[in-house]
C-alpha cells in the first residue's frame, strides 16, 4: 500500500505483547500496558452499574427483575468467578495481568444471566457498552494517552482529494 501511497500513515494498538513495536514509524504500533483493552473496563463498580443499567432492557423483553436481585446476581457472579481464579492460581480479576475478556468477563456474564434465568445478553463484541459505566476516577490515564496518539497520527494523514 505504501508503494501506491507513500505518505500513508496508520496506527495499531495491540494487546500487551512481548514484542518490540515501532511507535514512530509510518504505522505507529502501540500496546496496552495492561493485558488487553477489556482490563480497563473491568472493575466491580462497572459491572454493578451494568447490572443496574440492563434492568430496563431486560424488563422490556423478559420477565421483570428487581434491581436488587440483579445487583446481588452480579456480585455473586463476580465473587464465584474471582474465587475460581484464585483457586486456579490465576491473576486477580481486576488487575492488569488477567485476560479480562476470556478469563473473567465471559464467565461472569454467563453466570449472571444464568442466575437471572435469561440468555446471555453480553458477548465479547458488546463489551464496549461498559465503557460509559466505568467510574471517571477509574479511567486510566493511558486511555487518554492512546487517544491523543490516534489524533496525532490522524493529523499526519493526507487524504486523496
Amino acid at each position: 500500500m505504501r508503494e501506491a501511497k507513500p505518505d500513508l500513515v496508520g496506527i495499531a494498538v495491540f494487546d500487551s505483547i512481548p514484542l518490540k513495536l515501532d511507535e514512530d514509524g509510518p504505522l505507529c504500533e502501540l500496546k496496552w500496558r495492561w493485558r488487553e483493552i477489556e482490563n480497563y473496563l473491568c472493575f466491580p463498580q462497572t459491572l454493578l452499574a451494568y447490572a443496574q443499567h440492563v434492568e430496563g432492557e431486560a424488563n422490556r423483553t423478559f420477565e421483570p427483575a428487581p434491581r436488587e436481585r440483579q445487583r446481588v446476581a452480579m456480585q455473586q457472579s463476580m465473587d464465584e468467578v474471582a474465587g475460581a481464579l484464585r483457586t486456579l492460581g490465576r491473576p486477580e480479576p481486576f488487575g492488569p495481568d488477567v485476560k479480562a475478556s476470556d478469563d473473567f468477563l465471559d464467565p461472569v456474564f454467563q453466570t449472571y444471566f444464568s442466575k437471572l434465568g435469561l440468555r446471555n445478553l453480553m458477548q465479547k463484541t458488546d463489551y464496549h457498552v461498559l465503557a460509559h459505566l466505568v467510574p471517571r476516577e477509574r479511567i486510566d490515564s493511558e486511555i487518554s494517552e492512546k487517544l491523543d496518539r490516534i489524533v496525532e497520527v490522524a493529523k499526519k494523514a493526507k487524504p486523496v482529494i
